[in-house]
């Protein structure tokens, strides 16, 4: 059978690629000095997508001693 017409072809896009923890490490030392904690979580979970709360973990992880 001939096909006429158009054909739509529905493509679910990637996920966003979460940054390595190498990156996040090297982004919350920049943001660390400059801004207070809360704010260099929210700033960089906005910036990579990952959530607030898990990086805020590892910048606490990344203050100590």
């Amino acid at each position: 059978i001939p096909s006429k017409g158009e054909f739509v072809i529905v493509v679910d896009g990637a996920e966003a690629a979460q940054p390595s923890s190498a990156e996040l490490d090297a982004l919350l030392e920049e943001l660390i000095p400059i801004v207070p904690g809360k704010q260099a979580a929210e700033i960089a979970a906005r910036l990579t997508g990952g959530k607030r709360n898990d990086i805020y973990q590892r910048m606490l992880e990344l203050s100590r001693p």
